[in-house]
């Protein structure tokens, strides 16, 4: 038998707790190091942690300026959802109100995919030809823009209270498919 450290909860790869990794790399170990089996962490491009690094345990914590956060129960994974991704959403982080439109003359909205802090709120469009849907499928759930809907509304209006990645699409010309969402769809992300 060997000598030395006991093997932690999330082993070498991180196998299981969440974890993060700060700017030059950092390691797995005793907090599991980093895309951990019930979470992870995610960066702008799905990466590990974000510029200026940060931790995560068994409570949670953040990772850096552009990287997600992990914990114990799973913490967040910024996932793609619709044609979005989180590394791409136009970023609304300093508005504590923003408005999503329907683009003149498309099928489409603009801009489709924001990035906000926790507590802002957006205000996204529905008329009769483009009901607007919360997805259930695809994202975090609960989404509060289901929980939103309303019918004969011209725009529902959304305050983020946790964070996520919440999609949404036209329930005519978008799709909320398990595989992925294609068609008239966008998404929020919300950060701390």
């Amino acid at each position: 038998a060997r000598r030395g450290r006991a093997a932690s909860p999330g082993g070498p790869a991180g196998a299981g707790r969440g974890g993060g990794a700060g700017a030059a790399g950092g390691r797995g170990g005793a907090r599991g190091g980093c895309a951990g089996a019930c979470g992870g962490c995610a960066g702008a491009s799905g990466g590990s942690a974000g510029a200026s690094g940060g931790s995560a345990g068994a409570s949670g914590g953040s990772a850096g300026a552009s990287g997600g956060s992990a914990g114990a129960a799973g913490g967040t994974s910024f996932v793609a959802v619709a044609s979005c991704e989180f590394s791409t959403a136009v970023d609304k982080t300093g508005d504590a109100s923003t408005a999503v439109t329907i683009a003149s003359g498309a099928f489409a909205y603009s801009p489709p995919c924001l990035k906000i802090k926790k507590g802002s709120t957006v205000v996204l469009p529905q008329s009769g030809s483009h009901p607007l849907r919360g997805m259930q499928q695809n994202g975090t759930q609960p989404n509060p823009i289901h929980a939103a809907e309303s019918a004969g509304a011209t725009e529902i209006s959304v305050t983020f209270s946790d964070v996520g990645s919440y999609g949404y699409h036209c329930n005519f010309h978008g799709s909320d498919a398990p595989a992925g969402s294609s068609g008239m769809s966008g998404a929020v992300y919300v950060v701390e």
